[in-house]
C-alpha cells in the first residue's frame, strides 16, 4: 500500500493532481520496481517544501506524522477500490 506525498508524474502536475494528494490518496502499489525508483531515510527538502506550495499545511502535517495506514477501513477500501481510494471514502 502507498499513500501519495505528490501527484504521480510530479513534472507534469496541475492543480487537480494536487487536490487528489489532499484527499489523502491509498493505493496498491501494483506495478514493479525499476531502476529509477528511489528509496529513501527522510523525505527530501525539496519535496517537502512542494507539498507545503500545494496542499495545506493542516494535510502536510497528516501525510508526514500519521499512521494513516491505522485509519482505514479496508473492507470499505476493497469496494471502493478503483485504482485507489481517498481516506475520507474509507476512514475507520
Amino acid at each position: 500500500m502507498e499513500v501519495d506525498l505528490t501527484p504521480i508524474g510530479l513534472g507534469r502536475a496541475n492543480p487537480k493532481e494536487w487536490e487528489k494528494v489532499s484527499r489523502i490518496w491509498i493505493r496498491k502499489h501494483g506495478t514493479a520496481r525499476t531502476p529509477g525508483d528511489k528509496f529513501v531515510c527522510e523525505l527530501p527538502t525539496d519535496i517537502e517544501d512542494l507539498m507545503c506550495k500545494n496542499i495545506s499545511p493542516e494535510i502536510v502535517t497528516k501525510l508526514l506524522t500519521e499512521d494513516i495506514l491505522l485509519q482505514i477501513d479496508w473492507i470499505k477500501y476493497n469496494h471502493v477500490y478503483n485504482g485507489g481510494a481517498p481516506l475520507d471514502k474509507i476512514h475507520i
